[in-house]
């Protein structure tokens, strides 16, 4: 079984992409996948009109307009659900500032087909994300007995099971998505992926990781790097995602199928993040409200985007902020 690139169909979910990146990878992908759509969540008019542009001369080429930000996994969702009308064998998740390398799909379906040949149960296979501003190789998560490791896929095999993807990068076979059912949208951002492939792992599916396709990607606005046992690149975001970590991570502890130690793991790290964000990160106490908030919604079981209240706090306080700076 080895699927060739005109099968697959990649779904590329945009809000304001840069445009100079966002170009890069148009040019990366085109000649990788038989059809591609751009699943936009409410971009400006400058953005939608290169969008499209790009869609000229091909029949291959699609894009949906959300209209509004409906969140990350309702716009994978809805970019799945068109491959799968497509017919497509495969679908490719990418986010809008994600650059493919050149040979990043064939290497994806071979290791899959390898995979396949060998009668593992692939639920995904993944690219190693490479930050594109400090070009620091991103691990793969493993968990070995009670301990969260990441690891590095080294020759001659150039892949690792791992426990999850991050979503760009992400080759799903249609069947396996069908199976496995789609992203779920009550999450709207933070946790889509780590939530869907918990649901893979509980179905049997395999998740892997290749050392030989690279995705050059960014994760967060910026990277603060701090000493803690070892020197480490934490990602970070507008105040306004710290909402969706805290809740969605909370959500996840108590509703999604996953060992106790995973549960314990996801915890910590949810207790670490709180004590980084108030000690490094910039403006601590709005992060630090908007975290509260997070838990206090989970606690009510709210789901999707954040609440009118607590966004108009959150730009109101990043105002103030301005204003001040």
């Amino acid at each position: 079984m080895n699927p060739s690139s005109s099968d697959v169909c990649a779904v590329i979910v945009t809000l304001d992409p840069d445009l100079k990146i966002f170009s890069q990878l148009i040019a990366a992908i085109s000649g990788q996948v038989r059809e591609w759509v751009i699943v936009d969540n409410g971009s400006t008019e400058t953005c939608l009109a290169a969008f499209k542009n790009y869609l000229q001369g091909s029949s291959h080429r699609h894009l949906i307009l959300l209209g509004e930000n409906k969140g990350i996994a309702a716009a994978h969702n809805c970019g799945i659900r068109w491959a799968l009308q497509l017919k497509c064998s495969h679908i490719l998740l990418l986010d809008h500032d994600s650059i493919p390398a050149a040979d990043m799909v064939g290497h994806l379906l071979t290791l899959e087909s390898t995979l396949l040949t060998a009668g593992k149960n692939v639920g995904a296979v993944g690219a190693t994300s490479v930050d594109r501003r400090t070009t620091t190789r991103c691990g793969f998560v493993q968990k070995h007995g009670f301990f969260i490791r990441r690891r590095y896929p080294d020759a001659p095999e150039d892949y690792i099971k791992t426990d999850f993807l991050i979503s760009s990068g992400t080759l799903i076979r249609s069947a396996a998505i069908q199976h496995i059912g789609l992203m779920n949208e009550g999450y709207f951002i933070d946790h889509v992926d780590t939530e869907w492939c918990f649901r893979a792992n509980h179905l049997g599916y395999g998740l892997f990781g290749s050392g030989k396709a690279i995705l050059y990607h960014c994760l967060g606005d910026s990277v603060i790097k701090i000493w803690f046992a070892r020197w480490r690149e934490i990602p970070k975001h507008n105040p306004l995602r710290n909402y969706y970590m805290s809740r969605n991570t909370v959500r996840m502890i108590c509703s999604t199928p996953m060992s106790m130690t995973w549960r314990l793991a996801h915890l910590y790290r949810l207790l670490r993040f709180v004590v980084f964000f108030l000690l490094v990160a910039k403006p601590r106490m709005l992060r630090m409200k908007m975290m509260l908030f997070g838990l206090l919604d989970a606690r009510k079981g709210m789901q999707g985007i954040i609440p009118a209240e607590r966004a108009i706090f959150h730009k109101q306080r990043m105002i103030k902020k301005t204003m001040k700076s």
